[in-house]
């Protein structure tokens, strides 16, 4: 089987790499991140996700594209959807461009919820539905784009791992996060806002957290 990945080459010319497909993955299953919400739309937060899923993204970023099933409320990381005998088969993420971006908020209801965490761990969801607050830190510190601008279905068929795929992500971003509630189970953080707050550079691993993602539908 040939797989083909849109690659964006110097000057921005467009150059099409094709290689020759492996067995499929071994990997853990896929573990996902759901949350009562009408739609993230296709750039959701994914700060506040369980821990878990998490890692495996971050993994999973780490040498190869990472492709889930996605409808708006849930993001299932299908951490099997790669070819093991092929690393970055279907594109990998490129050094961190430098931006820098603080947010600083407080969640009280549901609502705000939806609209600022809209992937939140279901313990972070039962809190502020009990009426607690969450204080939340997001900085952002660099975008990790994608050397593939195009992943088909075609090109993922004969891996068993991407069955229901639905999107890739196209680039995401990269910092630090915390999340401090009222119990240890809705308290969570990622790097260190400590560190990354002072930080000038997006090489330092305080500031490599995934935050945001923007997610592109598979071609046919």
């Amino acid at each position: 089987m040939k797989a083909s990945c849109v690659r964006l080459g110097a000057a921005g010319v467009l150059v099409v790499v094709a290689s020759c497909g492996g067995g499929p993955s071994s990997l853990p299953a896929p573990t996902s991140a759901a949350s009562a919400c009408s739609n993230a739309g296709p750039t959701p937060r994914i700060v506040g996700i369980p821990q878990a899923a998490m890692s495996m993204f971050s993994a999973h970023a780490d040498g190869d594209v990472v492709i889930v099933r996605y409808d708006g409320c849930r993001l299932e990381v299908l951490d099997t959807c790669r070819d093991e005998s092929i690393r970055g088969r279907f594109g990998s993420y490129k050094m961190p461009t430098n931006v820098r971006g603080d947010e600083r908020f407080t969640i009280r209801d549901p609502r705000e919820l939806a609209a600022r965490l809209p992937l939140a761990s279901p313990e972070i969801a039962d809190e502020v539905r009990s009426g607690k607050s969450l204080e939340i830190v997001v900085l952002t510190r660099g975008v990790k784009e994608s050397t593939c601008e195009r992943v088909s279905r075609a090109d993922l068929a004969a891996l068993p791992g991407c069955s229901g795929a639905t999107h890739f992500v196209a680039s995401y971003d990269v910092g630090a996060f915390r999340i401090q509630g009222a119990t240890s189970a809705s308290s969570m953080s990622g790097g260190s806002v400590a560190s990354c707050d002072a930080a000038q550079s997006t090489e330092l691993s305080a500031c490599r957290v995934p935050l945001n993602v923007r997610l592109r539908p598979l071609a046919p």
